[in-house]
């Protein structure tokens, strides 16, 4: 379902490993290296923990993220809030679509 609900949104999507990094500072280089080699397509810092307590509680989980900066590209704060503030529209078109489709 949330696949056809971002085809019909035209917005890039791909599936792959989502690695949770504690936080909060962002990774360092190494932390950076070390996960890719381990698989890592996605790191974060709180999708993780809400789908634990999510699936304890008995949920149904439908993990969603925007990339908001690149690993191997310097970047501040600033810039990924920025992405986020982007992303935020997307991520809530997205959501509407979703939810019209169940």
């Amino acid at each position: 379902m949330a696949a056809v609900a971002l085809t019909e949104l035209q917005l890039n999507f791909h599936q792959g490993v989502y690695v949770y990094y504690h936080g909060p500072q962002y990774e360092s280089p190494a932390d950076k290296k070390a996960l890719r080699i381990l698989g890592a397509d996605v790191v974060g810092m709180s999708t993780v923990p809400e789908t634990i307590m999510a699936k304890h509680l008995g949920l149904k989980v439908l993990g969603l993220a925007f990339v908001t900066n690149l690993a191997f590209v310097k970047h501040d704060h600033k810039e990924v809030l920025a992405q986020s503030l982007k992303a935020g529209a997307k991520m809530s078109s997205l959501l509407e679509k979703i939810v019209s489709l169940i």
